[in-house]
């Protein structure tokens, strides 16, 4: 019978015995191999994201998340609401807009939805039809958390 396997018959291979020895105790018990990785970044990379970085910080407003509790053509309506709001939540930032022909009033300013999206949740009684909105003119002092 012909033998047709892979590997070569090793009782005939000494040397390869010793190699694979060899290879064996360098991968299972030396525990000093180390990969060094360096990265070099390239200076017009890196001169494009400081420009980025610092244009964005001299921007006045960012866009983020606010709860939008109210949106009436009553200014009356408005202003009850607000002293209310003011009342029932004193810490929280409310904001309001007019936008011919209607006020909304609109609570807090997150950058992550999902913090925006709390907030809605715990004023859900209070409001049934509350939603949330993407605000792109917040400014940044107005965020929560920040």
């Amino acid at each position: 019978m012909k033998n047709t396997s892979i590997l070569p018959n090793l009782k005939h291979c000494p040397n390869l015995w010793a190699v694979l020895f060899f290879i064996v105790s360098i991968l299972f018990f030396n525990t000093d191999l180390k990969a060094q990785i360096t990265i070099e970044e390239n200076h017009i990379a890196g001169e494009m994201l400081n420009r980025y970085s610092s244009l964005s910080r001299m921007q006045e407003t960012t866009s983020g998340w606010r709860v939008q509790l109210l949106a009436t053509t009553d200014r009356m309506k408005l202003e009850s609401t607000l002293k209310d709001l003011e009342e029932k939540y004193p810490d929280l930032k409310i904001h309001w807009e007019h936008a011919a022909p209607y006020f909304r009033l609109r609570a807090g300013a997150f950058k992550k939805k999902l913090d925006a999206y709390q907030l809605l949740q715990s004023m859900k009684e209070d409001f049934p039809s509350a939603y949330l909105i993407r605000d792109k003119k917040i400014p940044p002092a107005e965020f929560v958390g920040l």
